[in-house]
Parts: structure tokens; C-alpha cells; sequence
């Protein structure tokens, strides 16, 4: 059976066997990260303390109990290891990790072994926190995907001090040259950071307006069956065809800031 997978994107950044453990400040467990895979032990450990930082992150937006340890991350050296490890193809643009869940065994974070090099040292550490977020968000519901995406994207980006702007890069003018007449849907592999840099800005602009916990409770709702529809006029406080326009407003403001 292929394993069920989330995919965290490039994203605005771009530009022998060993296994390391760590443990996490308040925290007794000595082993809250593994981390497995042939690579060497200075990018082992870099990405063990990229974990450590991003359960805190998580932490810090989701609650303290929504962060199961340990944290298992595998580092495969090749692209044929990522494939193995993931189910996805071996030649695969435009995604630097994914989280593998298989029945009957814990889920393990997948980073595919190009992000090292294409990535800035920040741009590593989101998309490890947009992972660790993934399992505190739980196995696959019925959330939208804009919401899980965009939800993981901005807990990764929540303690940058950098606009939206910039983190959006180009994706923010395409995205107003032709406005979605709905929310955010995912994008080509080809060009995936459009999909998630839309999905985040969404969030961005409904944890402003809504705030946060009513952003997160909005997401467990959704995941547990209800509509986005219904969890507007429930709990949001207005329907989601209004907050879509207001968004839009919002993505004008923006753009017309950066400028």
C-alpha cells in the first residue's frame, strides 16, 4: 500500500546509516527527535535542531499536547531514497518534504535531499515546522486543502519578521492578476509554491481578522466534517463569500504596500 503523504513546498526561500537524538527544553523524553538517513552528521544535526525549533513554533500556535514525540525524520542521500521512502516519483520538482503516514506505524517527515542545497537556511527550517505541523494537525480529515496547507505554511511563517510580500515573492502579483473567484487551490507541481503561497496568504489574512484560535478552531471543525460554509456563518461570524471578497481587498492592500 502506498503511504498517504503531505507534501511542504519550495517555497519563497528558494535561491553510512546515522541517527541523532536531542531532547526539547521542558521536556523529560531524551529521545524527542530521531532523525535516520545516509547523510553526514553536520546536516543530521542541522536539521535536528531545525525540528527542535519548529515543535516549539508548533507549540506555541497549537498547544503544548498537540506535538507527539518523538519526532521521526528521515534525511534519504538520493532521489531514488526519497522515492522509496515516500512512494513519490524519482524525479519530483518543486517539493522539499513530505510526511508519511502507514497503518500500523508512527508517521515520519520525509525531506527530500535537494533542499539542502536550494533552500536558505530559513527556508529549511519552514518547511520543517510546515511538517511538524502537519502531525499536530492529525491524520488527513476533511479540512480544506487551502485551510491544512495555509495553516501549516503560516505557523512555519509565523515568527518572521518579513512582510507578506516578500515571503510571497512572485506568487502574490500572479495571484491578483487573475483573483480566484474561490479560495486557494493546489497548483501544478510545476509551479506549487503558487498554491501554498495563496493558501498561506488566505490564512495571514484570516488570522488578522478572525484571529487565530478562531482560525484553528475553524480547521477542526472542517476536519471533522463540517463545511468551510457552515463554520463561517457558525463560528467566523459571517459567510464565506464576504471574507473571500474581504480577502481579495486584502491582497490589493498588500501588494500596493510592497510597491
Amino acid at each position: 500500500m502506498n503511504p498517504v503523504t503531505r507534501r511542504s513546498v519550495l517555497a519563497w526561500a528558494v535561491a553510512g546509516s546515522a541517527a541523532a537524538t536531542a531532547g526539547l527544553s521542558g521536556c523529560s523524553d531524551q529521545r524527542a527527535v530521531v532523525v535516520t538517513g545516509q547523510v553526514d552528521r553536520v546536516r543530521a544535526g542541522a536539521y535536528r535542531d531545525m525540528v527542535i525549533s519548529g515543535v516549539e513554533q508548533v507549540r506555541d500556535l497549537w498547544g503544548r499536547d498537540r506535538v507527539v514525540l518523538p519526532i521521526r525524520l528521515h534525511l534519504p542521500r538520493s532521489a531514488a531514497q526519497w522515492s522509496q521512502a515516500t512512494g513519490h516519483p524519482v524525479v519530483e520538482r518543486g517539493y522539499a518534504g513530505t510526511t508519511v503516514r502507514r497503518p500500523g506505524q508512527e508517521p515520519v517527515v520525509v525531506i527530500h535531499p535537494d533542499a539542502w542545497d536550494a533552500l536558505t537556511p530559513q527556508g529549511r527550517a519552514a518547511v520543517v515546522t510546515h511538517e511538524i505541523t502537519h502531525l499536530a494537525m492529525g491524520s488527513s480529515g476533511s479540512a480544506p486543502w487551502w485551510l491544512a496547507e495555509g495553516l501549516a505554511e503560516y505557523t512555519a511563517h509565523r515568527a518572521s519578521d518579513a512582510d507578506p510580500a516578500r515571503i510571497a515573492g512572485s506568487a502574490l502579483p500572479r495571484l491578483l492578476a487573475d483573483p480566484p473567484s474561490g479560495w486557494p487551490q493546489a497548483a501544478a507541481s510545476t509551479s506549487a509554491w503558487q498554491g501554498y503561497a495563496s493558501a498561506w496568504l488566505a490564512c495571514v489574512f484570516l488570522a488578522g481578522e478572525v484571529g487565530e484560535q478562531a482560525l484553528l478552531e475553524a480547521h477542526t471543525r472542517t476536519h471533522a466534517g463540517s463545511s468551510w460554509q457552515d463554520v463561517c456563518r457558525a463560528s467566523l461570524g459571517r459567510p464565506a463569500s464576504q471574507l473571500h471578497r474581504q480577502w481579495i481587498t486584502w491582497l490589493q492592500s498588500v501588494d500596493r504596500q510592497s510597491a
